[in-house]
């Protein structure tokens, strides 16, 4: 009776530091992250934490009997040793029912992108036909995707959502394959304020499976483009130039002195005729707002920029344009 005994509590203590390790080491560690709302308001079941497909819609039989409830079954087929890591009590296991036959798609209800960035846990095939895909509601146009990597272990992705912000998106579910790792494991898609940390690695899709032929921050100013960029934390990006000031830019570079070299290629890759063409490159208006940036300019400096301006071929009035450009720049009167 006690051996009894001892082995029925070793399996609740086995069972309880499973579902511990199943709700922590997937989870985010510097960002709770908040699961996106219904336009109701309402918490949409993302994490599958209801113990059924509400917020989903399901086509074929791929989703029958999901979720899954708890850690894989060391006596389901090839079940030994398989661990999912996944959140909660609740995942989407699409191997754990009806292995890898089945196909069929699982579709969110939309929903606002109110953070910046958003995450997910993702397993199961690395095949095309087994993947995860956000949508944007309006277009309908994949705007990123990922696929698992032939583990039933459950990976962190991290998606950059800040370009489709105040958007509505959704995600969909797709599994249109039979044979071998022909499922999808998929579980807790959250939204975070900032980008999400985990003690896991990250899954990372490659360039053939994450679209990046999008350009959201296309026309913007410069000063906006700067204010939209994310970096790490620690950095800043600071203005220098934009258009009209440099305009075809095809290569930059940073001297010793932390000058910046713009090539401008206006006429590249056609050649232009003798005497016409207007390709050049940009350093001499850079030097002008060094010299001016003491908001003075003495004899000598201006003698000096003369000869360097001729050193470089330009004249007179080019060069006063340059200098009446990094005057206006630097918010210098004449």
């Amino acid at each position: 009776m006690r051996r009894s005994t001892f082995f029925c509590s070793l399996f609740a203590i086995y069972g309880f530091a499973a579902t511990l390790h199943a709700q922590s080491v997937n989870e985010p560690t510097n960002s709770d992250g908040i699961l996106p709302k219904a336009a109701d308001g309402r918490e949409l079941n993302l994490n599958f934490e209801t113990g059924d497909l509400t917020d989903w819609t399901a086509t074929g039989d791929a989703w029958k009997d999901q979720p899954h409830k708890g850690p894989i079954s060391p006596d389901r087929p090839y079940g030994a040793d398989k661990i999912s890591q996944h959140t909660g009590e609740y995942w989407l296991g699409g191997y754990e029912f009806h292995r890898d036959e089945p196909q069929g798609t699982l579709t969110s209800a939309p929903f606002l992108v109110s953070q910046p960035w958003a995450s997910f846990l993702l397993g199961g095939g690395s095949h095309a036909q087994t993947r995860v895909e956000l949508v944007n509601n309006e277009d309908q146009k994949v705007i990123f995707k990922a696929s698992g990597k032939n583990l039933e272990e459950m990976s962190p992705v991290v998606v950059n959502l800040a370009a489709h912000a105040g958007k509505e998106i959704f995600i969909r579910i797709v599994d249109e394959h039979t044979g071998g790792w022909g499922h999808v494991n998929f579980d807790d898609f959250l939204l975070h304020e900032k980008k999400p940390k985990f003690k896991l690695p990250v899954l990372t899709p490659g360039p053939s499976i994450q679209l990046v032929d999008q350009y959201p921050f296309e026309n913007l100013s410069g000063q906006e483009a700067a204010e939209k960029m994310i970096v790490p934390d620690g950095f800043k990006v600071q203005l220098a130039a934009e258009e009209p000031n440099v305009a075809q830019p095809i290569a930059m570079a940073i001297d010793d002195r932390g000058r910046l070299w713009v090539a401008e290629a206006f006429e590249y890759p056609n050649r232009a005729k003798e005497g016409e063409g207007r390709d050049r490159i940009i350093i001499l208006e850079m030097i002008w707002m060094v010299v001016l940036a003491d908001k003075q300019l003495d004899s000598h400096e201006s003698q000096l920029m003369r000869r360097l301006a001729g050193l470089l071929y330009i004249d007179d009035v080019q060069s006063g344009l340059a200098a009446k450009r990094a005057q206006n720049r630097l918010g210098l009167a004449d």
